[in-house]
């Protein structure tokens, strides 16, 4: 091509043929075989680094006084293809964090979506409005600081998170913070989604714990007796390899 330019894509190029492509980078969960011009990252590709965290807390801690102790985030998604998420289920979850909580003298930290539904929007602000271990709370579709998400990926020594987004588990895992992923309720009966299969390749490789909304308490008290090592979600190094061979043909 002229001036010797490139073409990369960027999860799995449907209606095209990965071929087509000088670099393609897929998640596994896309199921696509190995080949010299793809990647295969586990997860979706974000922008969750050391420095992106440093820079929230900072602002974070600028705005907001905090207390050292353990912290408990929690990261709420919304409805997807395969799943919804009620408040019935917020309920059940966010009650087992309140106890968990109380026992040990924690405190919350907790973000919505722009995809939450309105109910269960309104239930937890409703639920949180006068609960004192919630120390900071956003509702995305009326107020999200751009430090929020990372600040409690920072702060927090473990962070829930609805495992219906793929893109919002990637970053949550990519953080380094021990990771409980619960899913929402399935639309339907069928074979497993590719957010389950996603999700199981994960816990398969120990970057995180997966809970049902009713095990929540259970997986936080593992998470407390050290029963699980996670590590961190990690594509950065395998990317710049690749970009190194396939794009800047530094190694040829």
């Amino acid at each position: 091509l002229e001036n010797s330019a490139k073409i990369i894509s960027v999860m799995k190029p449907v209606p095209f043929n990965a071929g087509n492509f000088d670099l393609a980078i897929i998640p596994a969960h896309d199921r696509v075989k190995s080949s010299g011009n793809i990647l295969i990252t586990k997860g979706a590709l974000n922008l969750i680094d050391s420095e992106y965290i440093a820079r929230s807390v900072r602002e974070f801690k600028e705005n907001i006084k905090i207390k050292q102790g353990l912290k408990i985030g929690l990261l709420i998604g919304g409805n997807s293809t395969d799943y919804l998420l009620s408040a019935k289920v917020m309920e059940n979850v966010l009650g087992q964090v309140k106890k968990f909580l109380v026992e040990f003298n924690a405190e919350l930290l907790i973000s919505t979506s722009r995809r939450t539904p309105k109910d269960v929007e309104q239930y937890l602000d409703k639920a949180l409005a006068q609960y004192q271990r919630c120390i900071f709370k956003v509702f995305a579709n009326q107020f999200n600081p751009e430090f929020a998400v990372g600040a409690i990926l920072g702060l927090c020594d473990v962070v829930i998170t609805s495992g219906e987004s793929i893109s919002m588990v990637s970053e949550t895992a990519s953080s380094g913070a021990y990771t409980i992923v619960f899913l929402p309720k399935k639309r339907r009966k069928n074979k497993k989604s590719k957010h389950r299969l996603f999700l199981e390749d994960l816990q398969k490789t120990g970057i995180i714990r997966m809970s049902s909304p009713d095990a929540i308490y259970h997986s936080l008290m593992d998470f407390k007796n050290k029963q699980y090592q996670l590590k961190q979600l990690d594509n950065q190094s395998a990317l710049d390899q690749a970009i190194r061979n396939k794009i800047l043909l530094l190694n040829k």
